[in-house]
């Protein structure tokens, strides 16, 4: 056990290889395991909750554009995307997310959603969450 309290630098963070240091809030995001930004919203583009999140384009039906307030420093960072129907959407069984690789930047990430019929034109999903980790610029 240390004999004093070491404070985890971004480095260590970054690294994730420190064990006899601790770390604040402010630092903990640059762990490779934090999740970097995340949001959940309705199909009207508008947020129920967010971090990192500045922006949701919507694009037409089905098809969103989200932009992080702090940019990833390279476009090969992992995001997901899963969209929620409530029970008033009764005509639909389930919706699935894809995330493109159009456009898929360090600032941006496109969200594309299709409903268990495969049809994209019908309905959007009521809610969608989307999240992202990798290394921030």
């Amino acid at each position: 056990m240390p004999s004093a309290l070491n404070s985890a630098t971004r480095a260590n963070q970054e690294a994730g290889t420190t064990s006899d240091a601790f770390t604040s809030p402010l630092r903990q995001q640059f762990h490779p395991s934090s999740t970097k930004a995340w949001v959940y919203y309705d199909n009207n583009t508008a947020f129920s909750a967010s971090y990192n999140v500045s922006g949701n384009a919507d694009n037409g039906p089905n098809n969103h554009t989200i932009t992080w307030t702090i940019a990833f420093s390279s476009a090969s960072y992992a995001a997901i995307a899963c969209p929620k129907a409530d029970a008033s959407d009764t005509a639909i069984s389930a919706y699935s997310a894809q995330i493109s690789d159009s456009v898929f930047t360090t600032s941006t990430c496109q969200i594309f959603t299709t409903n268990s019929n495969g049809n994209t034109s019908v309905s959007e999903p009521n809610q969608t969450f989307v999240a992202a980790w990798g290394a921030q610029a």
